[in-house]
């Protein structure tokens, strides 16, 4: 992954499309956007806002500019390191081109965004009055006005700039679940409203429909989970409770996941991996490097594939023998690492106990076995190799340590355990 999660990175992707922006208080009653404002304001026990510099972009308007932004904030060496070791985890399909994929994705699902750095907000439509669903969106971005202008979003969104995109995405989750939580209170303060908004019709998903599941649902991930981590807040010490998570923000998802965790300032344990040219020799490099976090790891154990890990109701239902395999997840460390012919990946993880590192090991045993066909043998008690065609793994867990090596050869896959040891 890189050093923002996706809803970070691509925010400012989307605050360079307001050049092409209209004003929206000439499409849409003034009056109209004041009192969603205020009234937002007033639920989310925010000080309202003096005004709002609000815009229209069409949805068309947005799929041309994307090409260029994406250039700027998601180079395509950045996409591609990513998608070679998204796919050596397994996590998306040999070949994926993910910077084609989020340009479609962003295309199709965006539908309004608030730019911290100009204090101006647009929403994406054609014109006119706002309809039922772009007043809950108008809603939702209110919010983040409201965040930037008493909460300090803007730092916030750039204290996610770390090689650690599971932090970047708990931040996101506390920021989006925080707007999705008071734009649902908004929501229910209108039966009417919340009824055209329940019965609309649905939007085109089919981008969101065959993506990977480990894409799609990262991109969910901070406004369903996220909801229900401000909801945990909220329920401590109302919006006070989640006001002061911005001076103490989230540091993984698996504090999003685990409300208690957050709650008792539980932080993961940090991972150190070893330099590829000390492990392996001069001809090697790094290629990608991060942390995948309990939401990583779960979606990398749950093997997915498209329109999978969602519930009826749109929310996040990942099947439970991987949510438990990943629940005891302290921190974690990969890397892919490259000699221009060769690719070895190596994985080094913690747990919160010793029986949760085994519950893990053998957890990612059946998943490589089931993945590249082989049999793992037992060359000591808590030592696993396994050697399928073009493709060797080692497993090693040590106390509360998982380590992972993946390489064209067991003795590549040796050498890289080993320098993580």
């Amino acid at each position: 992954m890189s050093h923002r999660s996706r809803v970070v990175r691509f925010a400012p992707v989307l605050a360079a499309l307001l050049g092409l922006a209209l004003p929206l208080a000439a499409l849409a009653d003034e009056a109209q956007l004041d009192a969603i404002a205020e009234r937002v304001a007033e639920l989310r026990e925010l000080p309202p806002l003096p005004g709002i510099d609000n815009a229209f972009i069409t949805a068309d308007e947005l799929r041309a500019r994307l090409p260029a932004m994406l250039d700027e904030d998601y180079p395509p060496a950045d996409a591609e390191a990513e998608s070679r070791a998204y796919a050596a985890l397994g996590l998306i399909p040999p070949g994926t081109d993910l910077r084609q994929l989020y340009e479609h994705l962003l295309g199709e699902q965006v539908a309004g965004y608030y730019d911290p750095r100009t204090d101006q907000m647009f929403v994406i439509g054609d014109g006119g009055a706002l309809g039922p669903e772009e007043e809950f969106t108008y809603a939702h971005e209110v919010v983040h006005a409201l965040q930037d202008a008493n909460l300090d979003l803007g730092d916030v969104m750039e204290s996610t700039q770390t090689a650690n995109d599971d932090e970047a995405l708990a931040v996101a989750a506390l920021f989006e679940g925080d707007a999705t939580a008071a734009s649902f209170a908004y929501l229910l303060t209108d039966p009417s409203l919340a009824a055209a908004v329940a019965f609309a019709a649905p939007v085109d998903s089919a981008e969101f429909d065959t993506a990977p599941a480990a894409i799609a649902i990262s991109l969910v991930f901070p406004y369903l989970a996220g909801q229900e981590f401000v909801s945990a807040l909220y329920d401590e010490g109302g919006w006070q409770a989640v006001n002061d998570a911005y001076a103490r923000l989230p540091v993984s998802t698996a504090q999003i996941m685990h409300p208690e965790k957050y709650l008792a300032n539980d932080a993961p344990t940090p991972i150190a991996l070893p330099d590829p040219v000390a492990a392996l020799g001069p001809d090697w490099s790094l290629v990608n490097e991060d942390t995948l976090g309990e939401l990583g790891v779960a979606l990398l154990l749950a093997n997915l594939q498209p329109g999978q890990g969602l519930d009826a109701f749109g929310g996040i239902a990942l099947p439970i023998p991987a949510r438990n395999a990943a629940a005891g997840w302290d921190g974690d460390r990969f890397a892919l690492w490259s000699d221009g012919d060769q690719d070895v990946l190596i994985l080094r993880s913690a747990w919160d106990s010793e029986s949760d590192a085994r519950a893990f090991a053998r957890a990612l045993q059946a998943r490589t076995q089931e993945r590249f066909g082989g049999t793992y043998a037992t060359t000591a008690p808590a030592d696993l190799t396994m050697t399928a065609p073009d493709i060797a793994t080692r497993i090693v867990f040590d106390g509360s340590e998982v380590f992972y090596a993946q390489a064209p050869t067991p003795e590549l896959a040796a050498r890289a355990l080993e320098a993580m040891r």
